[in-house]
């Protein structure tokens, strides 16, 4: 019987909305996969261990500093044939010690305001994949009526 190569599979991963404040902790990425983009913070899950667990020690390895894991918001599916299939359990956070310092996978990391972020994402500086989480978690919100008048509520 021939072996034939391990087909790749789909990587497991957590990442945290944490908040501080009105700021969102965000991140540099500083490896492939959207280098140069500001990215929510996580990193993959290992065996037997929690969501929670994940985050908490995802958060500190990037970030350096501890946080309060909160409610599970949502599950996201990220396929890019042929390298890249992930599946990211988002949980909110909030900040609980430490002062944010870059890492080895974030070269910059700090909380930003929901403009700074909108600002951010008019430049193109933000993963187009993590901008669409924070609209979904209502972190930004889609101008209606700077698109369309008509559209405006009162």
């Amino acid at each position: 019987m021939q072996n034939s190569p391990e087909k790749p599979k789909p990587r497991l991963g957590c990442a945290g909305i944490i908040r501080q404040g009105e700021g969102i902790l965000m991140g540099i990425r500083n490896k492939p996969e959207n280098r140069g983009l500001w990215v929510l913070p996580g990193g993959g899950i290992r065996f037997c261990e929690s969501f929670e667990q994940t985050l908490r020690r995802e958060i500190e390895a990037e970030a350096g500093i501890q946080i309060t894991p909160g409610a599970f918001f949502r599950v996201y599916e990220l396929i890019n044939p042929p390298n890249e299939h992930r599946v990211i359990i988002y949980l909110h956070g909030t900040h609980l010690s430490g002062t944010s310092q870059a890492s080895t996978d974030l070269s910059e990391v700090r909380y930003l305001l929901p403009i700074e972020i909108k600002a951010l994402g008019e430049q193109k500086q933000i993963s187009p994949f993590v901008e669409q989480v924070l609209r979904d978690a209502g972190i930004l919100a889609d101008d209606i009526s700077a698109k369309d008048p008509h559209k405006a509520t009162v």
